[in-house]
């Protein structure tokens, strides 16, 4: 009877035995869940093997970015559309071609001429003075961070994200290689999923030294999902904070590309934006045909696209208050741009009323004709602190600007000193023929003074004994020949004249002691020509139209200066040929910050020195107590300058660890601060002179309103000498620009 039943119980045995064979898989999940370290490093070993085969896989990256950004500043609503062709380079490379664009905005009202002008100016020249003119930012206002896929890709599967328009220095993603070493990943008890996905928390190993958030990945794979992102404070470039959201699409077996992206962030004055983004139309690795240089352009007719256009284009659907946003900011620029509302305005500016010569100065402008002139208000006329005393400085200027971007510019001023009864001013004129190519030819002339050694310390630099009398006529013309390449042709035809017969106001000779004393030469007169050449290998720019911003490049800035005197030509005592070659690079290093070196080299060639007048000497500017100095144009312990008709060398580097070490000192990270080392040395024939000195900082970034800086304290050493008091240790302040993603030093 137990025959029939055999094969019901062979049956259950079975059943019993399958069921024994998956109980190891399920005792290991439970066993995973009970050892979450353990997990989560073999999901995140996962998530860094898939993107190692990702950065292997993807060189290239071509796609369509929608971009919405919306902000609310000072009571003010802002928003701006534009779709780009954008493409990537990885890692670094960026370019974006904006096919349309709307900054839904009135503008800027037009000046009514009611600020109040109080600057004095001295002319002043630097080895790091360029011939490449700057220019303000292009396209879109600057107060929407992003306007461009360069500007915000944040790619977590990249060793490193190099946000610079966000961020002072590149942070380590928590998908790189050396991912564990800088940061520390848990799994809450409420990460896990549905399908297969888990929350991945992570957070930098050293408080705000990374990036802090979660990302979701597929448990089997590694997969990237989606991220939450918060970036860390301390290296925000002039906001408070900045919170990402993006969504992934997996394009390849190994790759991930964001394809949502939600961008929030807070600013100084109460600013709150938010960004959307929608990435779509990924080409992986297509042929190159974006520009190749230019990091974001503009179509033709990126600026005029109409309504419906916009309607057939837009992804990113407005809500019903950015419609009325639209509505009324569109017909209030209508309204701004017409010439009924121009010539009201200028209507104003164009009157006179009586406090206007006092405190704004007085002009006429036509924007019909394109041209506005302007006399200077008299509480910038009277300068105290003027050579011989109380200065009498009135100035008047006048330009025209023609359609193209085009501009002619007229500028005169007088300079009257009380004191010593001398009349002194200048008359310049210049015109930019070629805006996108700086080509711009300059005249002047005048009777004025002038400065003997820009390259002195701060002190020295504004004492009367720096300066002398110039009678002069001079021209210079300057263009881009191509990109990257500017040569600036100049002459210089001048009478140089001591000023020892001038009487000086006693508060000088007071504050600057015995460097008052007027320098004693033999008058002489000058005529010299230059070429001054600058070539930027691969450089970098955004172009509007005829407006090009120069971002520099990853090479080299090479530099060739070379002068001549032609003697006895107009009466010239001058007779010598100089020659001058440098170069200067900013260089990047993975994880252990960036350095900036400048060297160079020259010399003055002519069979009598004797006619190589002070003034032409080539110097070598010193530093002042206490003051750190730019490190790359001047010697931290030299009290005063040197200077040579003869052979020269000189060399500046100076390394910016940025956090690197430091944060893993304990205590001492808390207090975010950075490590600086550096050295400079200048080598001359002359005197056989040679000197080196090295320093060391600590650095701490701190915001100034809404700009990025860096203030340090450095040790200064000289090998083999003892360094004058006061010039030990110094106290400096850096600047960072956003658009060039670069401080100053």
């Amino acid at each position: 009877m137990l025959r029939p039943l055999f094969p019901i119980v062979l049956l259950v045995f079975t059943l019993s035995l399958q069921a024994q064979k998956t109980d190891p898989i399920q005792l290991q999940t439970v066993q995973l869940s009970a050892d979450p370290d353990a997990w989560v490093k073999e999901i995140m070993s996962r998530a860094r093997l898939r993107a190692q085969a990702q950065r292997g896989a993807i060189k290239r990256l071509r796609c369509t970015t929608h971009v919405k950004s919306s902000f609310v500043s000072m009571g003010q609503d802002h928003l701006l559309e534009f779709v780009a062709d954008s493409w990537v380079r990885y890692p670094l490379t960026h370019r974006d071609v904006i096919l349309a664009i709307d900054e839904h905005q009135a503008g800027d009202l037009p000046d009514f001429g009611n600020s109040m002008d109080m600057s004095m100016s001295v002319e002043m020249g630097s080895p790091r003075d360029d011939i490449v003119p700057t220019s303000q930012s292009p396209g879109g206002s600057s107060d929407h961070w992003i306007q461009g896929l360069g500007d915000a890709d944040l790619n977590l599967w990249q060793q490193s994200i190099h946000l610079s328009r966000f961020m002072s220095q590149p942070i380590v993603s928590p998908l790189a290689v050396d991912a564990a070493w800088h940061y520390r990943f848990w799994i809450a008890n409420d990460s896990l999923q549905e399908e297969g996905l888990v929350s991945v928390h992570f957070q930098p190993k050293v408080s705000g030294k990374g990036l802090s958030g979660t990302v979701v990945l597929v448990v089997e794979t590694g997969q990237l999902k989606q991220s939450d992102i918060l970036l860390p404070a301390h290296v925000l470039v002039g906001l408070d904070s900045v919170h990402v959201s993006q969504s992934y699409k997996n394009l390849d077996p190994n790759i991930d590309m964001p394809t949502t992206s939600t961008w929030t962030y807070r600013g100084p004055g109460g600013m709150n934006a938010r960004v959307e983004m929608l990435l779509e139309s990924h080409e992986i690795n297509p042929t190159w045909e974006a520009p190749e240089l230019a990091v974001r352009s503009y179509a033709a007719d990126a600026f005029t696209q109409d309504a419906q256009t916009w309607e057939r284009i837009r992804r990113l659907p407005l809500t019903l208050e950015q419609n009325r946003h639209i509505s009324y900011q569109d017909s209030l620029s209508l309204y701004h741009d017409s010439d009924g509302f121009k010539d009201s305005v200028e209507t104003v500016y164009n009157s006179f009323k009586w406090h206007k010569p006092l405190l704004t100065g007085w002009g006429h402008r036509n924007h019909r004709k394109g041209y506005r002139y302007a006399y200077s208000p008299l509480i910038s006329q009277f300068r105290p602190m003027g050579i011989g005393g109380m200065r009498w400085a009135p100035a008047f200027s006048f330009q025209r600007k023609f359609n193209n971007d085009q501009r002619f510019t007229l500028a005169a001023n007088l300079n009257y000193g009380f004191k010593n009864q001398d009349i002194k001013g200048k008359v310049e004129g210049s015109f930019m023929y070629d805006p996108k190519r700086f080509a711009e030819v300059n005249l002047s002339m005048g009777d004025d003074f002038m400065v003997l050694n820009s390259y002195e310390s701060l002190l020295a630099t504004f004492s009367r004994g720096n300066f002398a009398r110039r009678v002069f006529f001079s021209g210079s013309h300057r263009s881009e020949l191509v990109n990257g390449l500017y040569a600036k042709f100049s002459f210089d035809f001048s009478d140089r004249l001591p000023i020892e017969d001038m009487t000086f106001a006693d508060w000088s000779n007071e504050l600057f002691g015995e460097l008052n004393l007027p320098t004693d030469f033999e008058e002489y007169t000058v005529a010299l020509v230059a070429v001054d050449m600058l070539y930027r290998h691969k450089q970098r720019y955004i172009l509007k139209g005829n407006r090009k911003l120069i971002l520099g490049s990853e090479y080299p800035d090479v530099r060739l200066k070379l002068s001549r005197g032609i003697p006895d030509f107009m009466g010239s005592d001058v007779d010598y040929s100089h020659l001058e070659l440098s170069m200067m690079q900013d260089v990047n290093w993975p994880r252990m910050g960036y350095s900036y070196w400048r060297a160079g080299g020259g010399s003055f060639f002519t069979d009598d020195y004797s006619k190589v007048k002070l003034i032409e000497h080539r110097y070598f500017r010193g530093s002042d107590k206490g003051l750190f100095s730019d490190p790359l144009t001047s010697l931290q312990t030299l009290q005063g300058s040197y200077h040579t008709p003869k052979s020269y060398m000189e060399l500046y580097v100076i390394h910016h660890f940025e956090g690197a070490l430091l944060k893993w000192v304990p205590l001492v990270n808390r207090m975010n601060l950075e490590l600086a080392v550096g050295n400079g040395a200048v080598w001359t024939e002359e005197f056989g002179l040679l000197q080196v000195e090295t320093y060391v900082g600590l650095e701490r970034k701190f915001k100034l309103y809404d700009q990025t800086m860096r203030w340090g304290m450095y040790y200064v050493s000289r090998p083999g000498t003892i360094v004058p008091q006061g010039f030990k240790f110094k106290f400096g302040i850096n600047t960072y620009d956003p658009y060039q993603g670069k401080w100053m030093y």
